[in-house]
């Protein structure tokens, strides 16, 4: 029974360690171009503040990319 507390708080403790973590992995370009309200919102998020995690500086890189990407058009084939 004494050892169960300790063991209880390290596991509680770890549960609660990845709450209000943003998202591991950024936003692909691809997604971006699929989900163009988020683009948008994203981009407005960017120039208004600027983030302060290597993953939010990626969605903005991605988010922006994908803006150039669609108002280019589709590349020639075979090149991407």
């Amino acid at each position: 029974m004494k050892r169960l507390f300790p063991i209880s708080v390290v596991a509680i403790a770890l549960a609660l360690s990845g709450c209000g973590k943003e998202a591991v992995s950024p936003r692909s370009v691809d997604w971006y171009s699929a989900n163009q309200k988020e683009r948008a919102a994203e981009r407005a998020a960017c120039r208004s503040d600027a983030p302060a995690s290597e993953v939010g500086k990626q969605n903005c890189k991605n988010a922006e990319a994908s803006e150039v990407r669609d108002l280019a058009g589709p590349s020639p084939v075979g090149i991407r």
